[in-house]
């Protein structure tokens, strides 16, 4: 463990004891690393949002928490508002944030009058050229703790040239490091340029909820990145956090970028080893 983090650590004995009990285990392991990276990368910012974690962390193992690492950042971050904390990015490149097809539906015609069983099927159509892109501004509601990921829309389409050019399969998930996915049509929301109203953040280690497919990086914008685990986990696409209930402007576009074909539920743990060894070699400065 780093001085710095062991320094900060050293007023919450219990919190240090259990990340000293986290670095045993390949997928304890890269949660460890991701908040020393916090540290190293973010300097004095990243106590605004570690320090109530550690605090937070204490006071639920005096009371005997017995859960994981994600568990226990999610609990902190809804108990205590610690998400959307990361540095304040410039708008400097398109956004698109990839989601379901009845996901995405809902969020295009959840205000409409379109039953809900429908709005997924009119996602897909528009993507198909079916129904005319989006007219009005999109009232994106509450969701996701308060908030949601987007990715640099360039370098997401640059993978996908790369490793799926047909747009044929899932590929994108894997792209985006999504564990998780229903089965269907997997859709782009691709955001109009006016979004300047919707502030975007990096990501830190509380957005994350320590889910160890994510590894705290940033690239030359100062953007947050993800593993890729379509390309043997290097650093992958730029992403954003930003927050929820918001507008998308009118000039926001719908696309088909995949089709996941069956319930998708990849086993993190499993590939934590390989995981860990790909975090060692990618220094965090």
């Amino acid at each position: 463990m780093h001085q710095e983090l062991k320094s900060m650590l050293s007023a919450y004995p219990l919190t240090l004891e259990w990340i000293d009990g986290m670095e045993n285990l390949p997928c304890g392991a890269i949660t460890v690393s991701n908040i020393e990276r916090e540290i190293i990368l973010e300097g004095s910012v990243a106590s605004c949002y570690l320090v109530p974690f550690f605090e937070f962390a204490e006071s639920e193992l005096k009371k005997g928490y017995k859960g994981d690492e994600q568990e226990l950042i999610t609990k902190a971050a809804r108990d205590m508002n610690l998400f959307l904390m990361g540095r304040p990015l410039n708008l400097d490149k398109p956004v698109a944030n990839v989601a379901t097809e009845s996901r995405a539906g809902e969020l295009v015609f959840g205000g409409s009058s379109l039953p809900i069983s429908s709005q997924g099927i009119a996602a897909v159509e528009i993507c198909e050229g079916k129904r005319s892109q989006p007219e009005d501004p999109i009232y994106v509601p509450e969701l996701y703790d308060g908030f949601m990921w987007v990715a640099s829309d360039p370098d997401l389409e640059r993978e996908l040239d790369a490793f799926c050019p047909a747009r044929n399969n899932d590929e994108v998930l894997n792209i985006l490091s999504r564990p998780r996915f229903r089965i269907g049509h997997i859709i782009k929301i691709k955001y109009a340029r006016n979004i300047s109203k919707i502030e975007m953040r990096a990501p830190t280690v509380i957005d994350s909820k320590g889910m160890p497919l994510w590894r705290k990086c940033r690239n030359s914008d100062n953007w947050g990145q993800t593993v890729a685990m379509h390309n043997d986990f290097i650093d992958g696409v730029a992403e954003a956090v930003h927050s929820v209930p918001c507008i998308l402007p009118v000039g926001t576009t719908l696309e088909m970028v995949g089709f996941c074909s069956e319930n998708r539920y990849v086993d993190v743990e499993a590939l934590c080893n390989n995981l860990w060894v790909k975090t060692q070699t990618h220094s965090p400065v």
